[in-house]
């Protein structure tokens, strides 16, 4: 079990998959900048190449990662059962979240344990070519972002994504 997963963000592709496999986790069966490989041999191969350019997506595991240009880990995105078609993210998540939180819930957590409220949020709204964005918090607690996404009722956590705030858009 992965139990900080804001330490994996600016690991580089190897040492991601060195980190999740101690948690014992492996990058099989993952997305690659859309793509779903199964292959264990074409998975190292992309690997060995430098082929992964972007996004890694792990949907048994609950877990994605986006990759900078030089393949570190960019932002880490944690799923909750059924979101965009991932199973639960079974290891902690990050500042004592859980999927059961409310928005409520969240909020009081983050001015209760950090004495902070949102940086920015949303309420959710249509976007044109995007279709409905839903409702989201954004915190910045030790020099990480925290973008916490809702469900359309406000009752429960979907996602949360997390990176390094320096960079984060719209906080610089």
């Amino acid at each position: 079990m992965i139990e900080s997963v804001e330490s994996l963000v600016g690991y580089s592709v190897n040492e991601l998959r060195e980190r999740l496999f101690a948690a014992g986790l492996k990058m099989v069966a993952v997305t690659v900048d859309d793509e779903f490989i199964e292959s264990e041999e074409e998975k190292e191969a992309r690997i060995a190449s430098g082929d992964l350019t972007q996004f890694i997506s792990m949907h048994a595991d609950g877990i994605s990662f986006s990759l900078t240009k030089d393949r570190r880990v960019d932002a880490i995105y944690l799923y909750a059962h059924g979101h965009e078609g991932f199973s639960d993210f079974r290891g902690f998540l990050p500042c004592g979240l859980s999927f059961d939180m409310s928005r409520n819930d969240v909020r009081s957590h983050f001015e209760d344990k950090y004495g902070i409220g949102p940086s920015r949020f949303n309420d959710g709204q249509e976007i044109s070519g995007l279709g409905f964005v839903p409702a989201w918090d954004l915190y910045v607690v030790n020099d990480y972002a925290f973008h916490i996404q809702y469900n359309d009722h406000w009752n429960a956590i979907n996602l949360v994504t997390l990176g390094k705030s320096q960079g984060w858009p719209g906080l610089d």
